[in-house]
């Protein structure tokens, strides 16, 4: 997902909403007013012309240039500061040493879903005879890089070598959720433009597929600094616990302190009963979500938090340092 398509699916909720939730209200009035304004801009070139038009930019031109200069003449110059220390450049960490492990991790992660991915399509009889095998030796010539078969552990090396279409779904399952570890890194490693917000995920396994048949994708310089990752680590674990509250008020999560238990269903009770307060899941919110999709997003909002959690502490870090996933 491009920042364009995220526009016009915010843009097609917000319509969808607008009736019953204040915010999507907001947004559609904050967007009348963006058009308003573009059509007075237009409005004021067709009444003055050209000439007229240029000559009323000029005043506001000279206006905020006055501004300037009398915010410099009223700013205090250097000496008239307190300073306890001298001035020293921030340090930044460079995090290309970083990155360079992220990568890796995003290949493997990559290359054990598109093979979980070609069991689970195995055990549905949904693969070409023609096409089979394909998928395992695409996928362990590209593990047998010396920099990622260190990095597998043995029993995936003993999964990725085995016949097709011998895993049990055991094997599979576990794997098939990793996807959301790669959405997670390809967005990381700035492959992606936008992590996809939770209202708007599908539970598909492109992102993985792409990665394994044009690993090239995953070179270059850019990584995402810490701090930039925290507003996504939050907002995934406020949709993981509401997630949660959701599951234990309906009765298919369980939690034995009941203390907490009472303050889930309270806290899920206050945000189902308010449209316009509630998380959205797709177009609904999560209090009207049906069971699947709630346990769904559950799973990828908790891996999302984990390995936020896990990679913001690593870039704090030594690249050195350990890094576990799961």
């Amino acid at each position: 997902m491009n920042h364009a398509e995220l526009f016009w699916r915010n843009a097609s909720l917000a319509f969808r909403r607008a009736t019953r939730d204040k915010r999507a209200l907001s947004n559609l009035l904050g967007a009348f007013a963006l058009l308003s304004y573009i059509a007075y801009l237009f409005w004021t070139f067709t009444y003055l012309g050209l000439w007229g038009t240029i000559c009323l930019m000029a005043v506001v031109a000279a206006a905020i240039g006055l501004a300037i200069l009398i915010n410099k003449k009223n700013a205090r110059d250097k000496e008239s500061i307190l300073s306890l220390s001298s001035p020293s450049p921030l340090e930044i960490n460079d995090l290309r040493e970083h990155r360079i492990r992220l990568a890796n991790i995003l290949l493997c992660k990559a290359i054990m879903v598109a093979r979980a991915d070609n069991e689970n399509l195995h055990r549905m009889g949904k693969i070409d005879p023609r096409r089979q095998g394909d998928c395992r030796r695409r996928t362990l010539d590209l593990a047998r890089r010396p920099e990622l078969w260190q990095t597998l552990s043995t029993e995936e090396r003993d999964l990725l070598m085995s016949p097709e279409g011998t895993w049990k779904w055991d094997a599979v399952w576990p794997r098939i959720i990793r996807i959301e570890d790669v959405r997670v890194l390809r967005w990381i490693l700035k492959i992606d433009p936008i992590l996809t917000p939770f209202e708007f995920l599908k539970p598909d396994l492109s992102a993985a597929l792409e990665i394994t048949n044009r690993p090239e994708q995953v070179e270059g310089k850019g990584c995402m600094p810490p701090w930039d990752l925290r507003p996504a680590q939050q907002a995934a674990e406020q949709m993981l616990n509401r997630c949660v509250a959701e599951g234990i008020h309906r009765g298919f999560l369980t939690i034995e302190d009941k203390e907490a238990r009472a303050q889930y269903i309270h806290l899920a009770q206050t945000l189902g009963a308010n449209q316009s307060e509630d998380l959205l899941i797709g177009s609904t919110i999560v209090a009207e979500t049906d069971r699947q999709h709630i346990e769904w997003i559950t799973q990828a909002a908790l891996r999302r938090t984990n390995l936020l959690s896990a990679v913001i502490k690593y870039l704090n870090s030594s690249p050195d340092d350990d890094l576990e996933f799961a």
